[in-house]
Parts: structure tokens; sequence; C-alpha cells
């Protein structure tokens, strides 16, 4: 994640769809697992880290909030991983359902943050790992390749962003509830892969490949290769 220079009287914020628990909180748990310690909470980046001044902040809350409503909440289903390496070092969970929707929310509540630099396309993504080990990312990669979650996107959060670690909620925009879908349960695991070990076993609610089996085969989307193409891009959203 790149924090952008600040100027006088200005912050940092931005704009994601958080990940709830309990799935946030295994994610947290493996990604402590990994060494992965020095990261942002779990979530897809809508705007990423952006400066603006903090006496316009009233202001783009409320921009931000007419501009979302009536959006419909949304389902995401996390399925399957990618990476954008070797240009950024990151493994991220691919989005089967939702995807466009954040496309859409993003374009929606772009206009409103007047520090918002339009440098890359924008590529939906749930951070799984990241850093300088390959070994680390290697395993993070392979151990979640199965993996199969999904919830409803029913707000998205505006966050000052101080750290990488240290967010701090200036607003949740809360989505139009009506017709929107509900989120298939989380995959079931034997009760061992609950426990994580030192070879960093995936927690509980993550769909990993059991003992003595091989694992599903994944359809293949046709953006497979859209994490590859656009790795260059991505450095910001992570």
């Amino acid at each position: 994640m790149r924090i952008p220079p600040l100027g006088p009287g200005q912050v940092c914020i931005g704009a994601s769809v958080m990940v709830p628990d309990p799935l946030a909180g295994q994610l947290r748990q493996a990604q402590r697992q990994f060494g992965c310690t020095d990261t942002s909470p779990p979530h897809i980046t809508l705007i990423p880290p952006s400066a603006v001044d903090q006496a316009q902040l009233d202001n783009l809350v409320k921009d931000v909030r007419r501009r979302a409503e009536g959006f419909k909440a949304f389902r995401i289903r996390l399925q399957g991983v990618d990476t954008f390496r070797p240009v950024t070092p990151v493994v991220f969970a691919k989005l089967a359902d939702g995807f466009e929707a954040c496309c859409q929310l993003e374009r929606l509540i772009r206009p409103a943050i007047p520090g918002f630099e339009d440098r890359f396309p924008y590529h939906p993504h749930l951070t799984l790992a990241h850093g300088d080990c390959q070994a680390t990312l290697n395993q993070a990669e392979s151990l979640w390749q199965s993996v199969d979650e999904a919830f409803t996107a029913a707000t998205f959060s505006l966050t000052r962003i101080v750290s990488e670690r240290e967010w701090q909620l200036l607003a949740e925009v809360q989505l139009d509830p009506g017709n929107s879908p509900a989120p298939q349960p989380a995959t079931q695991v034997d009760d061992a892969a609950a426990d994580l070990s030192a070879e960093a076993r995936p927690p509980s609610g993550w769909a990993g490949e059991q003992p003595g089996q091989q694992a599903p085969q994944q359809p293949e989307r046709t953006d497979r290769s859209a994490g590859a193409r656009s790795a260059e891009h991505q450095g910001d959203q992570s």
C-alpha cells in the first residue's frame, strides 16, 4: 500500500469494502502465521489512499453518501487466487462475484475524492499475503488455491489511513438492502484444519486441500490472466 505525500492540513483517506468476521479474523490469523504482521485490515479497495484537505472531510463524506445513494448491496464471492508477481509481491483472492459491482461503485464515488489520482486501472481483489519473501508467497498461493467464500457487501467504509496498520473509521456508508443476496455459508473443513500449525495450515472456513485428497479444480474465468496483465498497475490497491 502506497500512502501519498501529505501537504499542510491534509490527511490520507480511502474507501473499501471491509471483509466481515469470522472471515476477517481467519485471514488475520493466517497472515500472522505467514509473518505478514504489518498488514491493513482485510478489505477490498474501492478508492486507494488519497490526500485530501482535512477541512473538506465533512463535505466529502456527504458527497460520497449522495453518490452511493440507491446502490444495491451485492454479493462478493472469493474463489481461487492469483498474483501480481513479478512486478508486485502480492497474492490475492479473486472475485468470482462482485467484481463488476465493485467497479461500478468505484466509478460512482471516485469524483467525490478530490485527491484521488487516476493513475492505474482498477482491479478489485482481496490481498491474502504480500512481502518480499517468495517462499511465503508461494506457500500462501498454494494453500489458498481452492478458497471459496462469500459474503454480502451491505456497506463500505471511508477511513483515514494513518499507516498500513492504523485505519480510523470516518463513515460507514449503507448500501440499499433491497433484494440483497444472501451470502452462502463458509466452506467447512475438518477439525484438524482449524489449528494453525508450524506449516501454516489455513484456518477453518477456508477451503484448503485435505490430506490424501487432490485439490479440486476451479473453473477458469475469462479474465484469469487479468492479475498478470495488470500487475504493473496494482501497487496502490493492495
